[in-house]
């Protein structure tokens, strides 16, 4: 039997663990978790400047005992691979020294117990840490944080491209100077910050009511236009190409010495087109903007005319459109109808094409909204939209090497 009792901030819980066998020491000095390998006991950083690595595929699970143990200043914790806890009050990163620095890109998970509090995902009990989060931090034990810090020191807490935190955040009292920097390139979230002083957004847009931050991811806003000028380019691609294969009027050539009915100018007959077009592109990620990808579908029917050697046209037409982000941050459906008119004007040596679209657009919305206390939401919405839309197109043709 073994007895042992552990002191966090703001209480303190004496746990009595029962067990057949007692586990390894916990191990000490610089560590390196490699891909691939599974760790069970505590890692430990105990002197000044310890670093301790996690690489992409290394894992440390322990039951009874903390993931990663910092108690030594200056020390550093690089996360890439996951780390995770169970049992009573057990932390996946437990950081009392000062000035540690700790970063985040995989993944860190507490469950703590059934019985009592459970564990923070990562303790800061030290003065002047900062957190970098890229990755997952996840707390779901009754009582537990994700992120905790102490209330008689400062904390620095930077929420980077891909965070996603799973638990409240509570950095301590208001005795301290505890700052949390909120970046661009998330989905939207509703954010619970206790005992924080100082809340910054950086490249991204939120405000602060209360106890909560507020972020909300520009993407949808910002690929609105680009995905309806993708959209109406395709349209006038259509007319574009019509009128180019469309054979010039030729100038009357006399081989006789008096004029025949069948040499003078034919007017052609009407026609009536139909013709399906599509499209899609990718963006890349910009600013606060997430990457995302956007693709539409659609059907056109037309009707043409010559008037005096001009080509005259009408079409209309119905198009289905969709706008996702990769990390699913946020997708819009649309469907799109429109009308539009069109002209071709030859000049002899250039040729100007010109179309005029206006239509009518539905829009259905989802948003991805992490909470911290609720885990991810949806947010559903819908709203019509109008749109005009020109396009002129000069042409001419060229000899090159005789063709």
């Amino acid at each position: 039997m073994s007895a042992a009792i552990f002191k966090k901030h703001p209480r303190t819980v004496i746990s009595l663990a029962i067990a057949l066998s007692l586990s390894s020491p916990l191990s000490a000095a610089d560590f390196t978790v490699t891909s691939g390998t599974t760790v069970t006991t505590t890692r430990s950083l105990n002197s000044a400047g310890d670093i301790g690595i996690i690489e992409v595929g290394g894992q440390i699970e322990t039951t009874f005992g903390h993931g990663v143990s910092a108690t030594g200043n200056t020390t550093t914790v690089d996360n890439a691979g996951n780390i995770s806890t169970a049992g009573v009050d057990y932390v996946g990163i437990y950081a009392i020294g000062n000035n540690i620095t700790i970063s985040n890109s995989g993944s860190i998970s507490t469950t703590g117990s059934a019985f009592t509090d459970g564990a923070d995902g990562i303790l800061s009990d030290g003065n002047n840490n900062t957190i970098s989060n890229s990755g997952l931090i996840s707390a779901t034990g009754a009582g537990a944080l994700a992120i905790s810090g102490d209330p008689a020191n400062s904390s620095t807490l930077n929420l980077l491209a891909g965070s996603q935190i799973i638990g409240a955040i509570d950095l301590g009292g208001a005795a301290d100077n505890d700052t949390v920097n909120i970046y661009g390139g998330n989905p939207s979230g509703n954010l619970t910050l206790l005992n924080v002083e100082n809340i910054n957004f950086l490249g991204a847009t939120g405000f602060v009511i209360g106890n909560t931050a507020m972020t909300i991811d520009p993407t949808g806003e910002s690929s609105r236009s680009v995905a309806l000028s993708g959209l109406t380019s395709s349209i006038h691609g259509v007319v574009s190409q019509r009128m180019a294969h469309t054979a010039p009027f030729k100038p009357v050539q006399v081989a006789a010495l008096t004029l025949s009915p069948g040499m003078l100018f034919q007017q052609r007959a009407p026609v009536a087109w139909a013709q399906v077009f599509g499209g899609n592109a990718n963006h890349d990620a910009e600013g606060g903007s997430l990457a995302y990808g956007t693709d539409h579908l659609g059907f056109t029917l037309g009707y043409e005319w010559d008037i005096n050697k001009t080509r005259f046209g009408l079409l209309g037409g119905v198009v289905h459109s969709k706008t996702k982000t990769d990390m699913t941050s946020f997708k819009t459906e649309a469907d799109s109808y429109y009308v539009g008119g069109y002209g071709h004007f030859n000049f002899g040596s250039f040729k100007l094409t010109t179309s005029l679209l206006g239509g009518y657009a539905d829009h259905d919305n989802h948003r991805l909204v992490i909470d911290n206390l609720n885990g991810a939401e949806i947010a559903e919405s819908t709203f019509d939209s109008f749109f005009l839309s020109p396009s002129v197109t000069l042409s001419s043709a060229y000899t090159i090497a005789d063709r």
